[in-house]
C-alpha cells in the first residue's frame, strides 16, 4: 500500500494530497498486476493510519461541500523515489 501512496506522489504535482479513496483503487491494481488478494477497505485504512502514526504520511479530513460528505486526503512526507526504492527492496 506504500507503494501505491509513492506512485500517487509522485504522479501528482508538488506538495498537493491525494485522496485515500485514490491510494487504495491503486493498491487494488497493483495486487491485481501481483497476483496477491489484496485487503478489505477497512484494513487499507487502519494501515494508513498505522503509517500516519509512524510520520511516513500525512492526512487530513476534507469536506466535500453540502451534500457531498468528507474525505480524508494522504500526503506522502518523504521522496517518493527513496520509498519506492525501499519497497523494491523489501519485496
Amino acid at each position: 500500500m506504500l507503494k501505491a501512496v509513492a506512485l500517487l506522489d509522485k504522479q501528482t504535482p508538488s506538495d498537493q494530497p491525494v485522496k485515500s479513496s485514490s491510494v487504495n483503487e491503486l493498491y487494488q491494481q497493483i495486487c491485481r498486476q501481483e497476483g496477491v488478494d489484496p485487503l478489505s477497505w477497512r484494513r487499507v485504512r487502519d494501515l494508513l493510519h498505522e503509517l500516519e502514526f509512524l510520520e511516513i504520511i500525512e492526512r487530513k479530513r476534507k469536506g466535500a461541500g453540502r451534500g457531498e460528505g468528507a474525505y480524508m486526503e494522504t500526503q506522502l512526507l518523504d521522496n517518493p523515489d527513496t520509498v519506492m526504492a525501499a519497497c523494491d527492496e523489501v519485496e
